[in-house]
Protein backbone atom coordinates (compact mmCIF):
# COMPACT_ATOMS: atom_id res chain seq x y z
CA UNK A 1 0.00 0.00 0.00
CA UNK A 2 1.15 3.15 -0.89
CA UNK A 3 -0.49 6.26 0.96
CA UNK A 4 0.83 9.06 3.42
CA UNK A 5 0.13 8.74 7.15
CA UNK A 6 0.97 11.87 9.44
CA UNK A 7 1.42 14.21 6.35
CA UNK A 8 0.55 17.34 8.86
CA UNK A 9 -0.45 17.16 12.45
CA UNK A 10 -4.06 17.74 11.61
CA UNK A 11 -3.95 14.54 9.79
CA UNK A 12 -3.80 12.58 13.46
CA UNK A 13 -6.29 13.68 15.86
CA UNK A 14 -6.72 12.77 19.32
CA UNK A 15 -9.02 13.08 21.97
CA UNK A 16 -9.72 11.67 25.73
CA UNK A 17 -13.14 10.74 26.47
CA UNK A 18 -13.32 12.04 30.09
CA UNK A 19 -14.81 10.60 33.24
CA UNK A 20 -16.77 13.40 33.93
CA UNK A 21 -14.95 15.17 37.44
CA UNK A 22 -17.25 16.70 39.99
CA UNK A 23 -16.40 20.18 40.06
CA UNK A 24 -16.99 21.96 42.80
CA UNK A 25 -16.64 25.89 43.78
CA UNK A 26 -13.39 27.62 43.56
CA UNK A 27 -13.89 28.64 47.33
CA UNK A 28 -13.89 24.63 48.24
CA UNK A 29 -11.39 23.30 45.49
CA UNK A 30 -7.94 22.09 45.75
CA UNK A 31 -7.13 21.61 42.17
CA UNK A 32 -7.92 23.26 38.76
CA UNK A 33 -9.07 21.26 36.20
CA UNK A 34 -7.72 22.04 32.48
CA UNK A 35 -8.07 21.26 29.28
CA UNK A 36 -4.94 20.96 26.84
CA UNK A 37 -4.75 20.93 23.58
CA UNK A 38 -1.32 20.29 22.05
CA UNK A 39 1.12 19.53 18.99
CA UNK A 40 4.55 18.17 18.53
CA UNK A 41 5.20 18.33 21.76
CA UNK A 42 4.39 15.16 24.54
CA UNK A 43 2.36 15.14 27.67
CA UNK A 44 5.53 15.43 30.24
CA UNK A 45 7.28 18.27 28.13
CA UNK A 46 3.71 20.29 28.32
CA UNK A 47 3.68 20.03 31.62
CA UNK A 48 7.05 20.97 32.24
CA UNK A 49 6.44 23.91 30.50
CA UNK A 50 3.02 24.98 32.02
CA UNK A 51 4.39 24.25 35.50
CA UNK A 52 7.12 26.79 34.61
CA UNK A 53 4.59 29.61 33.17
CA UNK A 54 2.42 29.27 36.53
CA UNK A 55 5.56 28.82 39.11
CA UNK A 56 4.41 25.18 40.19
CA UNK A 57 5.94 21.95 40.38
CA UNK A 58 5.32 19.70 37.58
CA UNK A 59 4.97 16.81 40.58
CA UNK A 60 1.89 18.87 41.26
CA UNK A 61 -0.12 18.75 37.68
CA UNK A 62 -1.88 15.53 37.00
CA UNK A 63 -3.05 13.43 34.03
CA UNK A 64 -5.67 10.69 33.12
CA UNK A 65 -3.79 10.01 29.89
CA UNK A 66 -0.43 10.26 28.11
CA UNK A 67 -0.06 11.45 24.51
CA UNK A 68 2.71 11.70 22.13
CA UNK A 69 3.99 14.34 20.06
CA UNK A 70 2.72 13.73 16.71
CA UNK A 71 -0.62 15.22 15.37
CA UNK A 72 -2.85 17.33 17.49
CA UNK A 73 -4.06 15.64 21.13
CA UNK A 74 -6.74 17.01 23.42
CA UNK A 75 -6.82 15.42 27.01
CA UNK A 76 -7.36 17.10 30.47
CA UNK A 77 -4.93 17.68 33.34
CA UNK A 78 -5.39 19.01 37.00
CA UNK A 79 -3.06 21.01 38.98
CA UNK A 80 -2.56 21.69 43.05
CA UNK A 81 -2.83 25.67 42.15
CA UNK A 82 -6.09 27.29 41.70
CA UNK A 83 -6.36 29.53 38.30
CA UNK A 84 -9.26 31.93 37.88
CA UNK A 85 -12.06 30.70 35.92
CA UNK A 86 -11.93 32.75 32.60
CA UNK A 87 -7.56 31.36 32.45
CA UNK A 88 -6.88 30.48 29.52
CA UNK A 89 -2.91 30.63 27.79
CA UNK A 90 -1.05 29.56 24.33
CA UNK A 91 2.67 28.58 25.04
CA UNK A 92 4.86 28.83 21.11
CA UNK A 93 7.61 26.24 23.08
CA UNK A 94 9.57 25.11 20.29
CA UNK A 95 10.23 24.55 16.60
CA UNK A 96 6.44 24.19 15.89
CA UNK A 97 5.01 22.68 19.38
CA UNK A 98 2.54 24.43 20.70
CA UNK A 99 0.11 24.12 23.95
CA UNK A 100 -3.46 25.43 24.64
CA UNK A 101 -4.61 25.50 27.80
CA UNK A 102 -7.99 26.44 29.50
CA UNK A 103 -9.54 25.80 32.86
CA UNK A 104 -12.75 23.51 32.62
CA UNK A 105 -13.48 23.51 36.47
CA UNK A 106 -12.10 22.79 39.79
CA UNK A 107 -12.29 19.82 41.99
CA UNK A 108 -11.09 18.79 45.67
CA UNK A 109 -9.15 15.69 44.23
CA UNK A 110 -6.10 15.15 41.29
CA UNK A 111 -6.71 13.55 38.19
CA UNK A 112 -5.10 10.13 38.28
CA UNK A 113 -3.94 7.48 35.23
CA UNK A 114 -6.66 5.69 34.10
CA UNK A 115 -9.56 7.84 34.99
CA UNK A 116 -10.99 7.95 31.28
CA UNK A 117 -13.08 6.28 29.50
CA UNK A 118 -10.76 6.14 26.21
CA UNK A 119 -9.72 8.12 22.77
CA UNK A 120 -11.29 9.15 20.26
CA UNK A 121 -8.86 8.81 17.02
CA UNK A 122 -9.46 10.86 13.56
CA UNK A 123 -6.72 9.65 11.06
CA UNK A 124 -6.42 11.16 7.48
CA UNK A 125 -4.96 8.45 4.45
CA UNK A 126 -3.80 10.67 1.83
CA UNK A 127 -2.65 8.77 -1.31
CA UNK A 128 -5.11 5.84 -1.40
CA UNK A 129 -7.30 4.39 -3.99
CA UNK A 130 -10.47 3.24 -4.21
CA UNK A 131 -9.07 -0.40 -3.78
CA UNK A 132 -7.22 0.84 -0.90
CA UNK A 133 -9.72 2.62 0.61
CA UNK A 134 -12.11 -0.27 0.37
CA UNK A 135 -9.89 -2.91 1.72
CA UNK A 136 -9.22 -0.08 4.95
CA UNK A 137 -13.25 -0.14 5.67
CA UNK A 138 -13.59 -3.85 5.04
CA UNK A 139 -10.47 -4.29 7.85
CA UNK A 140 -12.27 -1.20 10.44
CA UNK A 141 -15.70 -3.21 10.35
CA UNK A 142 -14.04 -5.89 11.35
CA UNK A 143 -11.96 -4.20 14.12
CA UNK A 144 -15.37 -3.21 15.03
CA UNK A 145 -17.07 -6.81 15.39
CA UNK A 146 -14.62 -7.59 18.01
CA UNK A 147 -13.99 -4.14 20.11
CA UNK A 148 -14.55 -5.80 23.53
CA UNK A 149 -11.90 -7.97 22.69
CA UNK A 150 -9.67 -5.17 21.14
CA UNK A 151 -10.19 -3.17 24.27
CA UNK A 152 -8.93 -5.96 26.44
CA UNK A 153 -5.85 -6.86 24.88
CA UNK A 154 -4.61 -3.18 24.35
CA UNK A 155 -6.00 -2.31 27.96
CA UNK A 156 -3.58 -5.33 29.13
CA UNK A 157 -0.69 -4.34 27.09
CA UNK A 158 0.04 -1.19 28.82
CA UNK A 159 -0.84 1.50 30.57
CA UNK A 160 -2.76 3.99 28.41
CA UNK A 161 -6.19 2.70 27.75
CA UNK A 162 -7.10 2.41 24.01
CA UNK A 163 -11.40 2.55 23.36
CA UNK A 164 -12.15 1.89 19.57
CA UNK A 165 -15.96 2.81 19.56
CA UNK A 166 -15.96 4.26 15.58
CA UNK A 167 -14.64 5.61 12.96
CA UNK A 168 -15.33 9.52 13.23
CA UNK A 169 -14.63 10.03 10.07
CA UNK A 170 -12.01 8.96 7.27
CA UNK A 171 -10.47 11.30 4.62
CA UNK A 172 -9.70 10.24 0.73
CA UNK A 173 -7.21 12.32 -1.11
Amino acid sequence: MNYLLKYSNDDFLVREVWIESRYVKYSNARFTILQLKKCNINTFDAISEFSKLIGVHPSQISYSGLKDEDGITTQIISVEHLLKEDYSVQLNCYSGAWVNLKVLGYSREPLYIGRLLGNTFKVTLRGIDKGQYDQFMAFTKALLKFRSLIIMIISDLGYQRVCITRILSVSVY
